[in-house]
């Protein structure tokens, strides 16, 4: 089972001492926006964790050569926020979230990330359907690139996706798909093992009490 921790924004915060080594280096000479993300992605972090077993602040969040963040102790955790929405999946299994708002069509992104025959499905499409079919798909593979902590010049294209059946495939490799959507905003988990997941709501006093 996948614990998908959801938290939505509606004031701003300064950063806490306790930010990690990994948070720190992110945000340094940032803008005050992104410093602000930042800091609120951490904080749902460390709920999230907590819910799962003993917290030690400040979290030792390390990088893999391509940048993916883990800890050391087994527990597999994904970020994703598109502004105000901030969610984090946790699960014993390897797992990759993400989530965008809903926005306007964008055909010239669509041709740069989508297969040739995802491509075709998505001309064939009228206008209401298009940017919710891009988004899924584009929310869906960068879930994959999350899991498999693929570096950013990954060729998009070459990740075969089936909404409809919730497959993914990638190097010959399988992967599970399972998404939620709403007029707001596409989310998309991926996962080798399962992609059943919980939600769970957070409030904003519940993370500020972290501090």
């Amino acid at each position: 089972m996948i614990h998908v921790y959801r938290f939505e924004a509606t004031n701003p915060l300064t950063p806490p001492t306790f930010l990690s080594e990994y948070r720190k280096a992110k945000i340094l000479g940032a803008s005050e926006n992104y410093t602000i993300q930042s800091v609120w992605t951490e904080l749902l972090l460390i709920y999230a964790l907590s819910k799962h077993q003993e917290v030690t602040l400040p979290l030792n969040i390390k990088t893999t050569k391509n940048g993916k963040p883990y800890l050391d102790n087994g527990v597999n955790f994904s970020v994703t926020h598109s502004n105000p929405i901030y969610m984090i999946a946790v699960s014993e299994h390897e797992v990759g979230i993400d989530m965008e708002i809903i926005g306007e069509n964008n055909e010239k992104l669509a041709k740069r990330f989508m297969s040739d025959k995802e491509y075709q499905t998505y001309k064939e499409l009228n206008d209401t359907n298009k940017p919710y079919y891009l988004y899924q798909l584009w929310t869906a593979k960068e879930a994959l690139i999350k899991m498999i902590g693929g570096s950013v010049t990954m060729d998009m294209k070459l990740i075969d996706t089936d909404l409809q059946l919730g497959r993914m495939t990638y190097n010959d490799e399988v992967y599970l798909l399972k998404q939620h959507m709403n007029e707001r905003y596409v989310m998309s988990l991926v996962s080798k093992k399962t992609v059943d997941y919980t939600w769970h709501d957070v409030t904003e006093t519940s993370l500020l009490d972290i501090y």
